[in-house]
């Protein structure tokens, strides 16, 4: 790759972080998620299903994706696992 071409993808890249990280600081959630590929996966998984070797994320209760959709039982989670 050409200096040209190196500092290019470095402004690119710095750029994108600088957004990434702005959108984090100030609570700017919508912006956050633009920043994703549209068919990206966020997921998040807690330290307590972490150390208990759990491997099923976090899902918000409401999502499509969530086990217990429509319903808010954290016990229905854990036994699922």
């Amino acid at each position: 790759m050409r200096m040209n071409e190196q500092l290019t993808l470095r402004l690119v890249v710095s750029d994108f972080l600088d957004r990434y990280v702005s959108a984090l600081d100030q609570n700017r959630l919508e912006s956050w998620a633009d920043l994703f590929a549209e068919d990206a996966l966020y997921e998040i998984v807690s330290k307590e299903n972490c150390d208990a070797g759990l491997p099923i994320p976090l899902v918000p209760d409401g999502h499509p994706n969530c086990p217990t959709y429509g319903r808010s039982n954290c016990s229905t989670l854990a036994a699922m696992t």
